[in-house]
C-alpha cells in the first residue's frame, strides 16, 4: 500500500503556465492526504508471470524508461499523456484495475493493463477512492525486448493505449466512446563499468495520438541522458540531461482559439539534474529546468528545484 501528502503550492500553474503533464515536479498535485496503490499481487509459472489486482497506478508499470527516472519533471518521470487525461489512473489519482506481465524466454517480456476510465479528479477532497466505474475502460499494452548490440545492454518497447470513455469532439462537441495511441521507447547503455553496470544510458520515447478531433497533445517526444558515478569516489551520484517536446493537435487548438484562448501550438523543456547521495538516508537533488513556449503563458521560463528524500 502507497499513500501521499502533498502540502505545498502548484509553481507549474501559478508561476510558469506551461502544460499540466510538463510539471516542474511529478509530486504536484492538489493539497490533500491521498491513498494511492493498494494491491495483491502473486507470482505464476514460476516467477514467469506476475499478476497484480487492486488499486493501481498505470504509470508505475508502463512507459518506465531505466534512465529517464531521475529526472524531477513530470514528463520524463511518468507517462505524460496519461496525466492531462481525467479518464487514465496516472498520478496523483489511482483507480481499481489489473496488470499481467509475463516473460517469454530470455530476451522477451509483455504487459497488459486494464483499468476502470474513471478514478476521479486531482481535488483536494479526493482521498483516493473517488473513482467509479461509469466511464467504460482504460487499457495499456506493452511488448519489450532486450538485446546487446556491440556488447551493449539495451531494450526496446512498444505499446498502445486504448481508451472506450467518453472524449468530446473538438468540433462539434459531440461525444464520442473511442481514443487510442502508441508508444515506443528506447533503453540503451553507452558505458559500462568492468562489473557490467551501466556508466552512461541514454533513452529516446515517443508517444502519438493520431486522432486530433478529440485529443490534446498529438507527439509526444524525450531524449535523455544518465550518467551514474560522474566523480570519483561518488559512485552513488547521478547526473542527467533531457530535452521534452510536445505537439498539440489542430482540432484543439482551433477550437480553444474561438474561446479567446492563446495557446502555443507546441512547447520544449529542457532539464539538467544531479542526485547526489549524501548519507545511507540522506539524498539532495538540485534541478534546472528551462520553458521554451509554454502553452499557456507564451512567457519562456527558468525553474530552480531541490528535493531532499529521506529514507527511512
Amino acid at each position: 500500500m502507497s499513500w501521499t501528502a502533498y502540502h505545498g503550492g502548484q509553481p507549474s500553474d501559478d508561476l510558469i503556465g506551461q502544460f499540466p503533464a510538463s510539471a516542474v515536479s511529478g509530486l504536484e498535485a492538489e493539497r490533500s492526504f491521498r491513498f494511492l496503490e493498494i494491491y495483491l499481487e502473486q507470482q505464476l509459472v514460476g516467477g514467469r508471470v506476475q499478476v497484480k489486482v487492486g488499486q493501481l497506478l498505470a504509470d508505475r508499470d508502463f512507459f518506465v524508461s531505466e534512465y529517464s527516472g531521475v529526472f524531477r519533471n513530470a514528463n520524463l518521470g511518468s507517462f505524460s499523456v496519461g496525466r492531462a487525461s481525467p479518464f487514465a489512473p496516472f498520478y496523483p489519482v489511482a483507480a481499481p484495475g489489473a496488470v499481467v506481465s509475463a516473460r517469454f524466454g530470455e530476451k522477451w517480456r509483455a504487459r497488459f493493463g486494464f483499468y476502470t476510465a474513471d478514478p476521479g479528479l486531482d481535488e483536494s477532497d479526493n482521498i483516493g477512492f473517488d473513482w467509479g466505474f461509469d466511464n467504460g475502460a482504460f487499457m495499456l499494452g506493452e511488448i519489450t525486448t532486450e538485446r546487446r548490440p556491440f556488447g551493449l545492454p539495451s531494450s526496446y518497447s512498444v505499446g498502445a493505449v486504448f481508451a472506450t470513455s467518453k472524449d468530446l469532439l473538438w468540433e462539434s462537441g459531440r461525444l464520442v466512446d473511442e481514443n487510442h495511441g502508441f508508444y515506443g521507447m528506447v533503453d540503451q547503455a553507452l558505458v559500462l563499468d568492468a562489473q557490467d553496470s551501466t556508466l552512461l544510458g541514454a533513452f529516446a520515447r515517443v508517444i502519438y495520438v493520431p486522432r486530433q478531433d478529440r485529443s490534446v497533445q498529438h507527439w509526444y517526444v524525450d531524449l535523455g541522458l544518465t550518467w551514474f558515478g560522474p566523480l570519483p569516489g561518488r559512485d552513488r551520484d547521478a547526473v542527467a540531461l533531457a530535452v521534452v517536446h510536445t505537439t498539440f493537435s489542430r482540432d484543439y487548438l482551433d477550437a480553444t482559439a474561438r474561446e479567446g484562448l492563446d495557446l502555443t501550438d507546441q512547447q520544449t523543456t529542457l532539464e539538467l539534474t544531479y542526485r547526489a547521495r549524501i548519507t545511507d538516508w540522506l539524498r539532495l537533488q538540485p534541478s534546472l529546468q528551462l520553458f521554451f513556449d509554454p502553452h499557456r503563458s507564451r512567457s519562456n521560463a527558468v525553474a530552480l528545484g531541490l528535493q531532499a528524500v529521506i529514507d527511512l
